[in-house]
């Protein structure tokens, strides 16, 4: 059974893997093919950024912490600096990039559906910053125990319905302009947010 659990933690961790790397790589594509084009959006730079930085990021983070642990063992130190890469940067990275980011582009897309923008924005700005909050405060600062692990996956669970609703009012948006590339990104993006509940999910239920 834990073999089991083991392989499909696995699994929908490579397919997340897969579906985020292509989603930011098309958000990254869609920006440089509209660079100073503007028929499809405006300030087309802060896409290739989101894309740019989220997968420089992804791909960098999953390998940083292996040699965190070769250099300087397992140790509370180590295992600090490891749950900051892995977990509280990245919130802060996804705060700024789907959210204020993305409230800039709503700013400068106002009148071609930039509502859909500003709703995606502060949907995740809320979802990352209360992940950002509950990662700094349950693991940072207090010791953690099983009850504490079991709430903040309850918590993880419950706002990932944010994460959701922000990638869908990015599909929308992607739609109604009829750009592809930044459709084919939300796709991915939607699909990969999926898979991480369904992650978060299994954890939850193996508690």
């Amino acid at each position: 059974m834990l073999f089991q659990f083991i392989q499909l933690r696995i699994l929908l961790d490579l397919i997340a893997f897969f579906l985020l790397i292509s989603g930011y790589l098309f958000i990254a594509i869609s920006g440089a093919f509209n660079l100073g084009r503007e028929e499809k959006y405006k300030g087309s730079i802060y896409f290739i950024i989101i894309g740019a930085v989220e997968l420089i990021y992804k791909v960098t983070s999953g390998r940083v912490y292996n040699y965190i642990y070769m250099f300087m063992g397992y140790n509370p130190l180590s295992m600090t600096i490891v749950h900051v890469i892995l977990n509280i940067i990245p919130s802060i990275i996804s705060i700024i990039t789907f959210g204020v980011f993305i409230l800039i582009l709503w700013k400068r897309n106002y009148e071609n559906h930039g509502k859909k923008l500003l709703l995606s924005g502060i949907f995740w700005i809320i979802y990352s910053g209360i992940l950002l909050i509950f990662y700094t405060l349950i693991w940072a600062f207090i010791p953690p125990m099983q009850i504490l692990y079991t709430i903040f996956q309850e918590i993880v669970l419950g706002v990932s319905v944010l994460m959701i609703v922000s990638r869908i009012f990015l599909l929308v948006y992607a739609i109604k302009i009829k750009e592809e590339f930044l459709l084919t990104a939300s796709i991915f993006l939607l699909s990969a947010s999926i898979v991480l509940i369904n992650f978060s999910f299994l954890d939850f239920m193996y508690l």
